[in-house]
């Protein structure tokens, strides 16, 4: 009683685009053809569980230069640009089919393929906490949900804030785990109750696996805001 059933617009495959494409376009583009797809539960609840795509990539177009992965993107509103899962895809048999499985559909999904510049760089360029929080969560992305393990080194560096005794340097490496476009590098941030102002170091990203580029955003600027509060100065007047 589970039924799984889908068909698509007529969308061109005749070129990759960045209309409605995640991160507007950039290092990823997308066919103009979408696939809906219509879930009818049976009754027990759980509908027809993870599906697998096999993807004949025989008659897209050449992937654009620099790209090298087709992905699978899943969207709940056909609008690619925003909210798009986007699963790496890989030839088993080194040839035009491409697959992925475990994919679990909800009903009135959306589906299309799209082409990928793998690239991985921080959220975003600066953030800042509070120097009474004793760590520093730094968002890294990926542009795509990975298959396997991908490692990328990072090395603190000094601004106005000084290793030891503002924030402890480090230079390690960031893990993003299979199935999880997000990884955080983790500073630990020292509170030294002396007042000095706001202070900052860098973080920089470097040495990405073999295929996956670095993006525009490889250094992130933390700033450690000071908690400690100065005492306010006052007059106490002389008693007669």
């Amino acid at each position: 009683g589970d039924y799984l059933l889908f068909g698509h617009d007529n969308g061109s495959i005749a070129s990759w685009t960045t209309t409605e494409a995640p991160d507007a376009g950039l290092n990823i583009s997308r066919l103009s053809r979408e696939w809906r797809f219509d879930e009818t539960d049976g009754g027990l609840g759980n509908g027809v569980g993870t599906v697998k795509f096999i993807i004949n990539t025989s008659t897209f177009p050449a992937l654009p230069v620099g790209y090298t992965k087709y992905a699978l993107m899943v969207d709940a509103d056909g609008d690619f640009s925003s909210g798009a899962k986007v699963y790496e895809t890989f030839s088993p048999g080194s040839n035009q089919f491409y697959e992925i499985s475990g994919i679990d559909l909800n009903d009135g999904d959306y589906v299309s393929v799209a082409a990928v510049k793998p690239t991985v760089n921080f959220l975003a360029a600066a953030s800042a906490g509070s120097e009474s929080l004793s760590t520093a969560y730094l968002p890294v992305r990926l542009n795509y949900i990975p298959l396997n393990l991908l490692i990328v080194d990072f090395a603190t560096a000094n601004g106005t804030a000084i290793a030891p005794g503002d924030y402890t340097a480090f230079a390690d490496t960031v893990a993003f785990q299979p199935g999880n476009s997000f990884a955080h590098v983790e500073i630990t941030v020292l509170n030294d109750v002396i007042p000095e102002g706001d202070e900052t170091f860098t973080v920089t990203l470097s040495n990405p696996p073999a295929g996956i580029n670095l993006g525009t955003i490889t250094v992130h600027t933390y700033t450690i805001q000071d908690c400690v509060i100065l005492p306010t100065a006052f007059n106490v007047g002389a008693s007669a």
